[in-house]
């Protein structure tokens, strides 16, 4: 992906997070993913 389809993601999964508590539970989950991805290409 390109800054631009990162940034128009970014922004539209932004849309929904309301509350700090919403950023909170958005991160722990996004990180989540990310690192269970990671873990599948090693």
């Amino acid at each position: 992906m390109d800054d631009k389809q990162l940034q128009a993601l970014a922004n539209e999964l932004a849309k929904n997070l309301k509350t700090p508590e919403d950023l909170s539970q958005f991160d722990r989950l996004l990180k989540k993913s990310v690192l269970r991805l990671l873990s599948t290409l090693n």
